[in-house]
């Protein structure tokens, strides 16, 4: 996605070829970078963070190696700096968090109100230093980065986080306080290009249910985990849910074929346990395990299918998975020592890629299973 414009976004007011677009840019300059905020449809996954990246006058979308600034806007729990369908690329937004910042040492004769926050630290990519930035009730609200070199938006970020992790963890240990980061912001200032970080919204939708009836306690008890993944907060977590979902599922279908078994009966055979190889099945399949039908679009299509494992049966897809979860299982539980990093720990990366397609196959067994206590009134597949 992109954006353009004639006028130079650190505000000087200049054009963009005789300001940033033929030298690099300095934290003061960008730091009062004009509003651009965009609303925008529909898109994705709800709950899946999303890149998006505005250009000036045609600059290159992905960004080139070079300088880059980062900016980490927090938030309080419940309170988000933006509309959560507003995608905003104004790196100063009025972040908050539950951290305040001591009074400046001059403040009640006028010098600075709150005490300077700047932090440094080395890691194996180099040296990084930051500046916090308090809001105007002087609680911490945003951690800009100081310029360093990157070979594009995702090395750029990576690096920052990798920086700043530490100083988090750390205060949120000393403090026992939370500490979220809302927004990253991402600046490429040889071009004044940006990238920022979104999560698809989860939308409304009209609650369709009988009058009257019970629900197995069996099926309550999945849909209870089902739950709690996808209000936890947290992506690893919400994995470890799906995919203990998954795993039990399988497991009771073992124990009930064991059972016909004993009785001289043939098993059950489930349908449609394989993800469609076409996207002209997508919909369709989609539409048997989610209700309301949405507007899915590519990146949706995408998340849910990727094309490595189209067409794949579901326990080819277990077997691919398995791994991630025994990696983040085995590092929360077992007696080693904790690894340097939380994304090394919590393989974050991987996560993001499988949580879409985990959230399916459930929905999938749970239909399957459950057909009397999971979204009975919707049509099946041929």
């Amino acid at each position: 996605m992109s954006a353009t414009s004639n006028p130079c976004p650190c505000g000087s007011g200049q054009n963009f070829d005789n300001c940033h677009g033929g030298k690099e840019g300095t934290d003061a300059e960008l730091a009062h970078a004009q509003t651009i905020e965009m609303k925008v449809p529909f898109g994705g996954v709800p709950g899946q963070t999303q890149n998006y990246i505005v250009t000036v006058n045609g600059s290159p979308p992905r960004g080139t190696p070079g300088r880059y600034r980062v900016v980490f806007t927090l938030s309080r729990d419940g309170h988000l700096p933006t509309p959560r369908t507003a995608v905003p690329f104004d790196a100063d937004l009025p972040g908050d968090s539950h951290v305040l910042f001591p009074p400046g040492p001059d403040a009640e004769r006028g010098g600075s109100k709150f005490v300077q926050l700047r932090v440094a630290t080395t890691t194996p990519a180099g040296r990084f230093e930051f500046v916090g930035i308090p809001n105007d009730a002087g609680r911490l609200a945003r951690i800009e980065s100081v310029p360093f070199n990157a070979d594009g938006f995702h090395d750029a970020a990576r690096k920052a986080m990798d920086g700043l992790s530490g100083f988090l963890s750390t205060w949120s240990c000393f403090l026992d306080l939370p500490i979220w980061i809302s927004r990253t912001h991402v600046t490429e200032l040889a071009s004044g290009a940006m990238q920022v970080d979104w999560t698809a919204p989860f939308g409304e939708m009209e609650l369709r249910i009988a009058p009257a009836g019970t629900v197995q306690a069996e099926f309550k008890a999945y849909a209870g985990l089902y739950r709690e993944a996808l209000t936890s907060g947290s992506p690893a977590y919400e994995f470890l849910c799906l995919y203990k979902i998954m795993e039990a599922l399988w497991n009771r279908r073992a124990r009930m074929a064991e059972e016909a078994r004993k009785r001289g009966s043939e098993p059950t055979v489930r349908r449609h346990e394989e993800l469609p190889s076409t996207q002209d099945a997508f919909d369709g399949w989609l539409g048997a395990i989610f209700h309301p039908r949405r507007p899915w679009d590519q990146m949706a299509y995408d998340s849910f299918f990727p094309h490595e494992v189209r067409g794949w049966r579901f326990g080819r897809v277990k077997e691919r998975v398995e791994p991630v979860r025994d990696a983040i299982a085995h590092a929360l539980t077992d007696g080693s020592e904790l690894p340097l990093s939380p994304d090394e720990l919590l393989h974050k990366h991987e996560v993001q890629k499988w949580l879409p397609v985990l959230k399916c196959i459930v929905r999938r067994m749970l239909r399957n299973d459950f057909p009397a206590d999971f979204l009975p009134w919707v049509q099946e597949l041929e």
